[in-house]
């Protein structure tokens, strides 16, 4: 059985208690006895609730309920599938465990649209010159199946954290993360040779395209910063164009108009 209820079941029931109630591999037998085992506390955990519930075991389900004995939602052993209501508000989706195993990633409709005009395919090497904080990248090494290759470059300490979190979190195994400036790296790969098939130039910008979601963007702006992003953006771009392999395809974008 797969799915998160495995991972939290095999974990948190004894193998070997009741007579082997868990097999410790496919966990596709579980006696009633077991019920004591799966405690309120896991369950509420992988079913995102609030408020722990009463949890009943018949054949291959779990049911939990309500205090009116309702039924509130559903667990199928057998698939890991589980069906009912979750206690997540809108815009909580980065709380649920699914999110916590890597089963998904939270990203907005524009953040996805450079790594598909770019079309990394399975077996190429690819340079994320500016990687944090992973969406582009776990979205990449997706779409590659996690062959090839990605070098996944970040300069801020901090971010870099945040990309390496991510990573792990998404089963990411195709992907090497480096810290350096953008700039600064591309002329030490071009001086040892190192080429790819495909470069993601997502660089530092202003944020206004963030404004609708993040109002503190317009606190931080100033056409000073603009300036010297710009030119920070151009140097990214011509260096990195030169470490792109011949045939191959390099995308430059922002998330900002100026």
């Amino acid at each position: 059985m797969g799915g998160i209820v495995y991972a939290w079941m095999k974990t948190y029931v004894p193998t070997g208690k009741n007579n082997g109630c868990v097999d410790g591999v496919s966990l596709s037998i579980v006696d009633y006895e077991c019920k004591h085992y799966v405690t309120s506390n896991i369950i509420s955990l992988v079913l995102g609730l609030k408020n722990k519930g009463r949890f009943n075991i018949g054949g291959y389900f779990i049911y939990a309920t309500n205090e009116s004995n309702q039924t509130i939602a559903t667990i199928d052993l057998s698939s890991g599938i589980i069906s009912g209501e979750s206690d997540l508000n809108p815009g909580e989706l980065g709380k649920s465990i699914e999110h916590l195993l890597g089963y998904y990633y939270v990203q907005d409709l524009a953040s996805m649209l450079p790594a598909l005009a770019l079309n990394p395919k399975k077996g190429e090497r690819v340079l994320d010159l500016c990687a944090a904080p992973g969406s582009k990248t776990t979205q990449m090494a997706a779409m590659m199946g996690n062959t090839g290759g990605i070098v996944a470059n970040e300069v801020s300490i901090g971010r870099l954290r945040i990309l390496a979190s991510n990573l792990e979190r998404c089963g990411v195994t195709n992907t090497i993360i480096t810290r350096k400036d953008g700039v600064a790296f591309s002329k030490r790969l071009l001086n040892r040779n190192i080429r790819f098939d495909k470069i993601l130039v997502d660089a530092p910008c202003s944020g206004e395209g963030t404004l609708r979601t993040n109002p503190r963007t317009y606190l931080m702006w100033n056409l000073n910063t603009v300036r010297s992003l710009a030119k920070l953006q151009k140097g990214m771009l011509s260096n990195a164009f030169e470490i792109l392999n011949v045939g191959g395809e390099i995308l430059y974008s922002t998330c900002t108009h100026a």
